[in-house]
C-alpha cells in the first residue's frame, strides 16, 4: 500500500549503495597503485627512468695520446637507435676507417690525405653556388647510383665520366656519385672519373658540375678522402650520426674545405659551412 513507509528505501537498496562505493574505493586504489609503478619503475626488473638514464649514457672509448698524422677522431660516438640495414652499413664504414686511417699512416705526413688533415682550407662555394638558381628554375642533382639495398639493381653504369656528361648536357647543377661498393655498386674512381670529365668543362657553357660524394661518412678522414679525390661536397647523414657527430664532422667540413650537405628525414634539409 502507500503511505509513508512506501517510500523509505529498504534494506536491499542500501546494501547496493554500499556495495557500489566500496567496489569505486577498490577501483581508484587499484589505479593508484598502478600509476606509481609506472612512474617511478618498480617493476622488479630495474627498467626505471634513472637505470635507463645510466644505460644510455655509455663510455667512450680512450683517445690515443700518441702524436699521428691522423686525428684520433672516434666512430664510436655514431647513434645505435638506427635500422640493422644501417647498423650494418655503419659497421662496415668503421673498418673501412680503419683500413684508410692505418695506409695513411704507414705512408706518413706527405700523403695527400694527411696533408689535407693537418692544414686549414677554404670552402670553395662552386657547389652551393650551382644551387641557387634563378627563382622559378628548377635545380636538379644528378644522381650516378648503380643499385641500392632496398631497390636492388638500378642501372648498369659502364662508363661514370660518360653519364655525367649526359646530365651536364641536359643541365643538371651538380652530381651526386655513390662512393660504397658492397650496397651500391660505387667506387672512389668513380667520382675521380666523374670529377675529371666536368673539369675538361671548365672553357665552355653551362660551368662544369661540381660533384658530391654520396656515403656513409662517419670520420673526418673520409672527408679529406672526398676532397682529394676532387669532390666538393659530402653528404652527412643526421639519422645515422646524431647531434653530437654531425656537429663534430661539420666542424671538420670548414677545417678540410668541403661543403656539406645534410640529409635529414629522407631529404636534403640544407647546405652549409660556407
Amino acid at each position: 500500500g502507500g503511505g509513508e513507509g512506501g517510500d523509505r528505501p529498504g534494506p536491499l537498496s542500501l546494501r547496493v549503495v554500499v556495495d557500489f562505493v566500496w567496489l569505486l574505493f577498490c577501483y581508484c586504489c587499484c589505479g593508484m597503485i598502478a600509476f606509481v609503478s609506472a612512474f617511478f619503475g618498480v617493476s622488479g626488473r630495474g627498467t626505471g627512468p634513472a637505470l635507463a638514464q645510466r644505460r644510455s649514457s655509455g663510455l667512450n672509448g680512450v683517445r690515443s695520446k700518441r702524436n699521428s698524422v691522423v686525428p684520433a677522431r672516434m666512430t664510436t660516438d655514431i647513434k645505435t637507435d638506427v635500422p640493422d640495414v644501417l647498423k650494418s652499413i655503419l659497421a662496415r664504414k668503421e673498418e673501412e676507417v680503419a683500413k684508410l686511417k692505418a695506409e695513411v699512416e704507414a705512408a706518413g705526413p706527405d700523403h695527400p690525405i694527411a696533408k689535407r688533415l693537418a692544414g686549414e682550407n677554404e670552402v670553395s662555394g662552386v657547389f652551393y653556388s650551382a644551387l641557387k638558381r634563378p627563382n622559378n628554375t628548377l635545380t636538379v642533382i644528378a644522381e650516378i647510383k648503380r643499385k641500392s639495398p632496398s631497390k636492388g639493381h638500378i642501372a648498369y653504369i659502364k662508363d661514370p665520366a660518360l653519364l655525367s656528361r649526359t646530365y651536364w648536357e641536359a643541365g643538371a647543377s651538380c652530381i651526386s656519385v655513390l662512393t660504397d661498393y658492397e650496397g651500391f655498386g660505387g667506387t672512389l674512381d668513380d667520382l675521380r672519373e666523374v670529377v675529371s670529365e666536368q673539369n675538361s668543362y671548365k672553357d665552355e657553357y653551362p660551368p662544369p658540375c661540381p660533384v658530391l660524394r654520396k656515403d656513409f661518412t662517419i670520420d673526418e678522414i673520409q672527408i679529406a678522402e672526398a676532397a682529394v679525390a676532387g669532390a666538393s661536397a659530402v653528404l652527412l647523414i643526421v639519422s645515422a650520426l646524431g647531434e653530437k657527430r654531425t656537429k663534430e664532422l661539420l666542424d671538420a667540413c670548414n677545417r678540410i674545405g668541403v661543403l656539406c650537405c645534410l640529409l635529414s628525414d629522407g631529404c636534403i634539409q640544407a647546405t652549409c659551412t660556407l
